[in-house]
């Protein structure tokens, strides 16, 4: 979704993508020994580009029928927005735990792919997540993440 005019917002979002910084991967899963992008690390790679051309990044959170929902929106000092599709993530437990991991990883994914970023070389994160073996894990790791439930730990 989008305001009915883009035309002051589609050049500030042009000017901030070619300032965004690399994201960095401060994040460690210490379950396969490896290193994922937070929150705080989009968001470092991100806002100084976007304040400096006029741009606010907002995320709201609501609850969906699976578990949780984010909606990316980006707002413009001209008052037009651009505005993600939901990002919807299922919750497996009913914790605060695994609500907070939803909420980080669909945070993460909805500003990813709506303002084009990528973090790093490596996508343990995502691998912790679909239960699979991160690329550069060793045979006896990845046995191990094959039979270990990955809980994240990351608190946004």
């Amino acid at each position: 979704m989008m305001s009915e005019s883009i035309k002051a917002i589609a050049p500030a979002l042009v000017a901030a993508q070619k300032a965004f910084k690399p994201v960095a991967q401060s994040g460690m899963n210490p379950h396969l020994r490896s290193k994922y992008s937070t929150i705080a690390d989009y968001l470092n790679a991100i806002n100084a580009a976007l304040w400096a051309n006029d741009l606010f990044l907002s995320q709201s959170v609501s609850k969906s029928e699976i578990g949780i929902s984010v909606t990316t929106k980006i707002i413009h000092k001209s008052g037009e927005w651009i505005e993600s599709e939901a990002c919807v993530l299922p919750v497996e437990k009913p914790n605060a735990q695994a609500v907070g991991s939803a909420i980080s990883y669909a945070r993460r994914y909805s500003l990813a792919a709506f303002l084009g970023i990528a973090a790093g070389t490596e996508d343990d994160d995502g691998a912790a997540a679909s239960k699979t073996a991160p690329t550069k894990a060793s045979p006896a790791e990845a046995a191990r993440a094959a039979k270990a439930k990955v809980t994240e730990a990351d608190p946004f």
